[in-house]
């Protein structure tokens, strides 16, 4: 118990700081200390506002926010007041209830796995109200007044979600007799390329609705199994961009979804993969979609070698140690995968006769696939090895690939050529300690294809209100005495071995605040450290250019290692 209470009464120090302006009492205090807060709220505190106005039928909420779920409900009543008055497709999780728009309530997951914009929480599952991720993408989140909030692990969560102005009270509602205090969402984030489909579609259903459409798409994975499709399994659907964003205007309509799409584009600007990328190299993206062939119930799949190297490729790069594929890298991979991922690629090498060695180990897919061109390019690597451990440690061991740190490709974009600011980026680069070893104006008709092998082939404007275009021109820089990145720098970005490369921020702040709002743009971007430099000029430059610009770079630096 002596534990708890120093954290107890930082706790109520921060509460008794926030609710100071509201005029709140010791004795208010005592009492929320003592529990049964919501009611002692709606009974003492006249001035908080809205928990002292009168409460409104849920169904004006409703109204304006259709899609809806209740979880964790055990009130029969609360249960038929919803029957009447929540639309036909709305869903109850429940362990107690029984009824046609009731499900099982298993875990605490169930929460975030939809696309409701109003989220009720009851019973056991108020516990989910400290953890703000669960509804994160909702606008709205119900709770029952008589739920005793403020124990000690819901009081944390309380006041760091007002605190960091994650929630807001937004009024009183009721359904009959039950009253419920109603948070509005502030920061609401999207869940990126996850959507949902609704309920009564079913996967076949989805399916037919793009054909429908004329979608180009690639249903990715698991199509054996569409008529049955398993339930809580996500579907990866490739599509592109423009296609992409209708999709999701269709899923994200009115009806309320819980079959979870995991929508991807090939540029990854419209759907990204997560890293803010795409989910694959977008030429080999195109190569899926342009190649994909029509399955017997009508859906749209890749093709026998496409299917074969597409899912190596999400075995390798996106699952890792998850795929449970053997590794010689000493790590541990999964011994219960989700997914046989190795019978699968054996049954499919088989067919194309391609030799079971290549599938032996990660290290010899990995192999096999650099061979075939299948391989993601050094910076997309780079990412990947931010949340897989076998890209991390395979690729980018210290040991095993050491470059000295200072060479930098600074990436400028249509919009820094728009506004003529090159000459401006490369004097503040100077200024800020780096030297030019070459500026390079990339030919008009090479840029889209260096695009597509840089940056994961993603140029989406990204939190910019404009685009910043294509690569039109690439600095090379050398830092002959760069700086170690640490702290909170070095875990915003772990793969930067240069803290002066992180000055491009600073850059295009200054320049964006130079352009009107509506047109300020991410126009700058670089290699993280001097492997993945060399990477970029492998890309832009001939094989002896490269060397030679790295050789310049080792003299400059005083540096005796051979050029790669």
């Amino acid at each position: 118990m002596s534990v708890f209470r120093p954290m107890k009464r930082w706790a109520f120090s921060i509460w008794r700081e926030w609710t100071a302006h509201e005029k709140i009492t010791h004795d208010m205090i005592d009492t929320i200390q003592k529990g049964d807060i919501m009611k002692e709220l709606l009974k003492k505190i006249s001035v908080l506002s809205p928990w002292s106005v009168k409460s409104r039928p849920l169904s004006e909420l409703l109204s304006d926010l259709p899609r809806f779920v209740a979880i964790g409900l055990t009130s029969v009543a609360v249960m038929d007041w919803l029957q009447k008055h929540a639309r036909p497709d709305h869903i109850i999780l429940s362990n107690t209830l029984t009824g046609t728009h009731i499900r099982s309530y298993d875990t605490l997951k169930q929460i975030r796995c939809n696309n409701a914009e109003i989220i009720m929480l009851a019973g056991t599952a108020t516990r989910a109200f400290y953890h703000y991720k669960y509804y994160v993408h909702a606008k709205f989140i119900l709770l029952p007044m008589d739920m005793n909030i403020l124990r000690l692990k819901s009081l944390a969560g309380w006041i760091r979600c007002v605190m960091r102005h994650k929630l807001k009270p937004s009024g009183v509602y009721h359904t009959g007799n039950t009253r419920w205090l109603a948070l509005k969402v502030i920061k609401q984030r999207s869940q990126e390329e996850r959507v949902y489909a609704p309920e009564a579609w079913r996967m076949s259903g989805l399916i037919q609705s793009l054909n429908k459409a004329k979608y180009t798409y690639v249903l990715l994975r698991w199509w054996e199994q569409l008529e049955n499709w398993p339930k809580g399994e996500d579907s990866d659907i490739l599509t592109t961009d423009n296609d992409s964003l209708a999709i999701r205007k269709m899923l994200e309509g009115e009806h309320l979804g819980t079959i979870p799409i995991d929508l991807y584009s090939i540029s990854g600007g419209a759907a990204s993969g997560g890293d803010n990328m795409a989910y694959y190299p977008p030429h080999l993206a195109e190569g899926i979609l342009s190649r994909a062939e029509k399955e017997s119930s009508g859906c749209l799949i890749p093709s026998a070698e496409d299917a074969f190297f597409s899912l190596a490729y999400h075995a390798l790069y996106h699952k890792g140690l998850a795929s449970g594929l053997p590794t010689t890298t000493g790590l541990r991979t999964d011994p219960r995968p989700k997914h046989d991922f190795k019978g699968i690629l054996e049954k499919r090498a088989q067919k194309l006769k391609i030799p079971l060695k290549h599938i032996k180990t990660m290290e010899t897919l990995d192999h096999f696939l650099a061979e075939r061109e299948w391989q993601p390019p050094k910076d997309m690597l780079s990412r990947y090895s931010h949340r897989n451990f076998w890209v991390k440690k395979y690729f980018f061991d210290n040991k095993k690939n050491f470059f000295p740190p200072g060479l930098c490709v600074f990436i400028l974009r249509e919009a820094a050529e728009k506004w003529q600011v090159i000459d401006v980026i490369r004097q503040e680069l100077v200024k800020n300690g780096f030297h030019l070893l070459e500026q390079y104006k990339i030919p008009e008709n090479q840029r889209t294809l260096v695009g597509r092998q840089l940056r994961g082939g993603n140029w989406s404007p990204g939190s910019c209100p404009a685009a910043g275009g294509i690569p039109a021109f690439a600095l090379i820089m050398a830092d002959p005495s760069p700086r170690h990145v640490r702290g909170k720098k070095k875990k915003s970005a772990p793969n930067v071995d240069n803290v002066r490369i992180i000055y491009k921020n600073i850059l295009r702040d200054k320049l964006n605040a130079q352009q009107p709002v509506n047109e300020r743009a991410n126009f700058i971007h670089s290699s993280d450290n001097t492997a993945e430099a060399l990477d970029y000029m492998r890309v832009i430059f001939s094989k002896e250019h490269k060397n030679e610009l790295y050789e310049q770079f080792l003299k400059l630096c005083a540096h005796k290692k051979e050029a790669a």
